[in-house]
């Protein structure tokens, strides 16, 4: 069954004894709820790594050849887990996408630092008005972020392209959904987690537009939060600590 943002509020107006509505933007108490259905979802999202959001994506190229190795992240992405590249150069006989490993920002800038600026292979580039340095006759190897946005990589080759290219990237990731507040809106989460859900709205929502705890709802969060994180054990759910992207200011860190 699809919940819809609409049906959602309709459900939590009903447990709070206030009127029902055909529509979000019927009532104010209707789109209160609707204001705090968004901050709920993304308050649940900061409690485990969801297996449904992760996927293969992409990364944005930036196309700048003062900074040819930054390639950016979009928005909705919220945890990076791996990044590949296509290394491939013309004396490759077969596509060849290597695993970039990450490196903390400061053992990224100490490997940068160390390079000798005199050396042909080696360009200074600028992050943010700040040089660093590169090299330009291979393929990258390594990665940080300084911005947890912006990904820097620590090489590219001036003889395949003129700066890394965000279509060559292979990215395991997890994308945090885009919120829409309209009637047809389909909650994005599956079907076991939503009675968490429904019970943290409500909640939420009796607490400030009534002023009251609504005891039946704070027990149905805390058996399904117990619930989830035992589901998480038994799925081996992995919890990629590295660096975390994505909205903020929606329950997301």
């Amino acid at each position: 069954m699809q919940r819809t943002l609409l049906y959602t509020v309709q459900r939590v107006l009903e447990k709070l004894n206030l009127d029902p509505v055909n529509s979000i933007g019927d009532t104010e108490d209707a789109l209160l709820v609707s204001r705090e259905a968004e901050s709920t979802f993304y308050d649940l999202m900061t409690r485990g790594e969801w297996k449904d959001k992760l996927d293969l994506i992409e990364v944005n190229s930036v196309s700048n050849t003062d900074s040819p190795t930054e390639l950016e992240l979009d928005e909705e992405v919220a945890t990076l887990s791996s990044l590949r590249y296509n290394v491939t150069t013309p004396e490759d006989t077969y596509t060849v996408i290597r695993e970039i490993c990450w490196l903390e920002p400061e053992e990224f800038l100490k490997k940068s630092y160390s390079l000798r600026s005199d050396l042909d292979n080696v360009k200074e580039v600028e992050y943010k008005d700040i040089p660093l340095l590169i090299k330009d006759d291979e393929m990258p190897h390594y990665y940080t972020s300084f911005d947890n946005k912006t990904l820097v990589l620590d090489s590219y080759d001036k003889n395949v392209e003129d700066s890394l290219i965000g279509s060559k990237t292979v990215c395991y990731a997890v994308k945090i959904p885009n919120w829409t507040e309209s009637d047809e809106f389909v909650i994005p989460l599956q079907d076991s987690l939503y009675p968490l859900y429904l019970s943290m709205l409500a909640s939420a929502c009796s607490l400030y537009m009534n002023s009251e705890v609504n005891q039946e709802d704070e027990r149905r969060q805390a058996r399904g939060i117990s619930r989830m994180r035992r589901e998480q054990i038994r799925t081996e759910l992995e919890y990629f600590p590295k660096f975390k992207y994505g909205r903020q200011g929606n329950g997301l860190t």
